[in-house]
Order: structure tokens, then sequence, then C-alpha cells
């Protein structure tokens, strides 16, 4: 127990009290502070005054020591946060073993106050100075051992001392002063006077998706000299995401149109998608439909102006602003046959539109329980599995998208689940399918579907089927022996005793069983006339490709 016991000072941490009362009683380090707690409150730990976050054991031995009661004490911790927004989250808004803190305070009284803990706070809300986290003397990087002592461990030079960090402007301070007032109330942030308030933890989503829209820049909010060192300092992203939000719609629209001017189509197609995270909940219903009005507006004028360039040719780069992907799938959807090529730099504009119909198709009406195609891609990572073929299996209809805002463009278009794992299935099992042969096939009325080996036979959409190769290699009697597969298989809808196998040398033809002893000369005939000009035509596509 301590002989001598301050006051607790409102705004400053635990850990803050805990050093002025080891001062006050004598101890000459953080250390030996430090073995006393350890010995004294149970599982006490130098990560808890890091942290400012403390177990109830540790603040009841605490509580015994200082006769504070323990409601009091954990009033100064950040343990309530850590509740609210877990264990990650604050450490991304903390600082560990690096302190800052503001000379003039210190040379006042000892103290550490809460919110310089937080990485987005570099301003002492009550002097209205930059906070330092270095030795004014040696630029030492400072942590809590050196302000308990007071005094840089490397040069020795006082903290409390020396000359006084710069001082933002007013705008800038009163920025900053809201960014305060938004961490340690935890629910302050909202972007319009009559909107609901948002809670410290949606806050930080919104932040670290809308630097994504910001990059490149700069700060926004203040002056400075090396204008991208300024962007790199958590506190000026908080505050431009602020300013950006600020005035609603108005500084959002003008973020929006330097992130267009500012960053290429292939930067612009991945730094939306992230950005467009922040719409996988309906948090930000005000946000979601001034950005999506403003790229509405914007691809619809990008349309225009390509209009003109040369009657119905487009050049690929406006084709591929038009669908909203990278120019260099435009070139891999040309080489699969889905686009044709008007000639090296153009492409029709009425086949890319009527692409961009097809992909994005109608508007949905439940969105629940289906993805996009950026979520498809980050949450089955398979390797030569593309956007390409993912567009190849929208046009042969195996998925059926359904768009959910008013931007029309193929990354913003869903899918069902269902869909999808049936289309990753079936890419898994036909390695030797390429996608002009789906191309091919499409355009031979081919439909192509999943079909069950079993020990009665080859079974599909409710029919059996066989073929010698099938007899010959076994595969009803190793259905019996080790279980059934699937396999993929092309079909014709207008005539059902007949499907498609594919192999590494070509195409395969089994029959329905039930129909096999009564067989129709001229449906045979024709069904393989059918089947010999879809082998022709893919042979000329492995040419064409060849001698690309």
């Amino acid at each position: 127990m301590y002989l001598i016991r301050p006051s607790i000072i409102p705004v400053e941490s635990l850990t803050s009290y805990l050093f002025r009362l080891g001062k006050e009683n004598g101890y000459e380090s953080a250390c030996d502070l430090f073995n006393t707690y350890k010995n004294t409150a149970e599982a006490f730990t130098w990560f808890y005054l890091i942290r400012n976050t403390f177990t109830e054991e540790s603040l009841d031995g605490i509580s015994r020591m200082t006769r504070r009661s323990v409601s009091e004490l954990n009033s100064l911790t950040f343990n309530r946060l850590l509740q609210e927004i877990g264990a990650d989250s604050l450490s991304k808004l903390t600082y560990r073993e690096t302190a800052q803190f503001c000379s003039i305070c210190l040379n006042k009284t000892f103290l550490l106050n809460r919110m310089w803990s937080y990485r987005p706070v570099d301003m002492c809300s009550l002097h209205h100075i930059e906070l330092t986290s270095t030795c004014t003397q040696c630029g030492w990087r400072i942590n809590l051992r050196d302000l308990y002592k007071e005094e840089c461990r490397k040069c020795g030079a006082p903290l409390n001392e020396g000359s006084v960090n710069k001082r933002f402007d007013r705008a800038t301070t009163e920025r900053k002063i809201r960014l305060n007032e938004i961490i340690a109330e935890n629910d302050a942030f909202r972007l319009t006077p009559e909107g609901r308030n948002y809670k410290l933890q949606e806050f930080m989503t919104l932040v670290h998706r809308s630097l994504f829209l910001m990059r490149g820049a700069g700060s926004l909010t203040e002056d400075a000299d090396d204008n991208a060192a300024a962007e790199q300092r958590v506190s000026t992203q908080y505050c431009n995401v602020i300013w950006m939000y600020d005035n609603f719609p108005r500084n959002f629209i003008t973020v929006l149109e330097g992130f267009y001017s500012r960053r290429s189509a292939p930067e612009r197609y991945v730094e939306k998608g992230e950005f467009e995270q922040l719409f996988r909940t309906n948090l930000f219903p005000e946000v979601k439909e001034a950005y999506f009005n403003f790229w509405d507006k914007t691809t619809r004028t990008t349309v225009k102006v390509t209009k003109h360039l040369a009657d119905s040719y487009i050049s690929k780069q406006n084709a591929a602003t038009i669908l909203g992907i990278s120019y260099r799938y435009i070139n891999a959807l040309i080489r699969v046959g889905i686009i044709q090529k008007v000639n090296q730099q153009q492409v029709s504009q009425k086949e890319i539109k009527q692409l961009l119909t097809a992909c994005t198709g109608r508007r949905s009406e439940n969105p629940q329980g289906r993805i996009t195609i950026r979520d498809m891609l980050r949450k089955y990572p398979i390797r030569g599995f593309s956007l390409v073929n993912i567009i190849s299996f929208i046009v042969s209809g195996f998925l059926q998208p359904e768009k959910t805002d008013q931007l029309a463009t193929i990354m913003e278009a869903t899918f069902s689940e269902q869909e999808v794992n049936y289309c990753l299935q079936l890419f898994r099992m036909t390695p030797t399918i390429k996608l002009y042969e789906v191309s091919v096939m499409r355009n031979d009325h081919v439909h192509m579907g999943m079909a069950t080996i079993t020990a009665k036979g080859l079974i599909h959409n409710g029919k059996a089927y066989s073929n010698p190769a099938m007899i010959k290699y076994q595969w009803f009697e190793h259905a019996e022996k080790f279980g059934e597969w699937q396999c993929p298989v092309g079909y014709f809808p207008e005539n059902p005793d007949h499907i498609v196998l594919f192999d590494a040398q070509g195409l395969e033809v089994a029959s329905s069983i039930e129909n096999q002893q009564h067989p129709d000369a001229a449906v045979l005939e024709a069904y393989y006339d059918a089947i010999n000009n879809l082998k022709e035509r893919l042979s000329q596509a492995r040419g064409q490709l060849k001698s690309e």
C-alpha cells in the first residue's frame, strides 16, 4: 500500500496514475514500479501498462494497493473500448511501446493523457500544439520508460524542456479537436446533422475504405512542406476523411472527381473495388447513393464522348471503361472469342453494350445470398480462374447476373453462390476444356451441365446414358466399387437422347440406355452431323489461336 496517494486526474490513463504513484513514492524507474505490481497484483504484466488494458484480477490487486475502487480505476483504462471494438481494432488505433506527449503538459505536472495513446491524435487538445514522440535533442524514439524518468534514455535530455512543436492553423485545429471528440466519445461522428451517430468501430471502417479513394491526394486539411509525407501520417488520413464527409455530399464528390482524374483505369479498378466493400452492409446508405449517382453520371458521359470517335466502333480502352474492367481483359476476351475485334485497336460498340447488358442482368429484388465478382475472386482463389472464366460462364448461361445499384458495370453484378459453386466445380473438373470451346459450343446451342457416373449408367436429367468407351474403361464397375463421381457434359435440350462428353482427345457421344434398342437412324445421323460440325469448329478455333 502506498503512503502517498495523489488524486486521480480524469483525463489521464491508469498507466499515468500508476506512474505518478510510483514517482511520488520514490520509485526510480518504471521497471522498479512494475516489479512491485507484479509481486502484489496477480498476473500483472508490462503489457497492461503499454496498452492501458487490465484484467479484473490485476485491477483488484491495484485497488488493494491504492485504496481506490475498481470502478474508478477501470474508468481510466481502455477496457470498455476493448470490449466495444475488439483487440485487433484497438491494436490499430493505439500505440504500443512508443509514446507521444506534450512537453508543456509534462513541464507543468507529470501526466499521460489517455488521448495521447491514440495513433490518429497528434495534437494536445489543451495547448493545440503538435505532440511529439521523439527526443528534441537527438531524435530518439521515446517509450514509456523514458516518460517515467522524463528524460531521453540515449542522450539524457529532459523531455519537459526544449522547443515547442508547431501550432496548427485554425481550420486544422478545429478538425483535429473534432477527431479527438469522435474517438473520446465513441459515437460523435455523423454524416449529416439529422443523420445517425456512428460508433467508433463504424467510423474506423469508413476511414479505412475511404482512404482508397484518396491515394495520392496528399493532405486536404493542412499546408505541408512534404505533401507525400503528410499523407502517410495517420492523423492526416483521419482528418482527410473527416473533411471528405463534411458538407456532405459536396466534398465527397470533390474527392471522387479528383480520384477519377488522378488515378489510371487499372488503379481505379482495384481501388474502387476496395472502397465498395463498404457497401456490403447498409450502414452508410447516404454514401452509397451519392457514390453510385456519381459513377452513373460519369459512365454515361464517357459513353457519350466515345460515340463520335468511329461511328459504331470504339477503342479497346473505351470498351474497358464501359465494362468497368481492366484493359488487359479486353484482349483476353478477344482471344477466347467472346469479343470480336474490328481491327488491332477497335471493337464493336454495339457488341460491348450487349456484353454489358448480358453481364449485369436484371435488377435484383433480394440481394441476400448473392456475391459480386470481386468477392468471388477473393473467396475462391483458384489457379487459372479469372474474370474471363466468369464472363464465359455468364454468356454460356451458367451464371445468371443481377444488379442491385444504378451503376451497371460488370464488377457490380451479383450471382447466386449456388451457381458459383456449380461453375467452380465445372471449372475444376474440366481442365481440358478451353474457354473458346465453351464459346463455340454456345454458338452451336450446346448447353453444358454435370452428370453423375453410377453403377447403372451415366445419369443426367433423370436419364441414363452409355457408350462403348465407358464400357471399355469400366466406368460403371468403378462407380460400384469406389463410389459415384461427376463429370461435365454437353447436351441439346431439344434432343435428350444423346449427350456429349469431354476428354483430352476431343468429344465423345453417349446415348440414352432406354432408347438404344430402337435408334432412329435419321435422328442419329443429324445428331452426329451436328457433333462433327462442332468438332470441326473447335479445330478451327484451336488453329486460329495457334496462328495468333
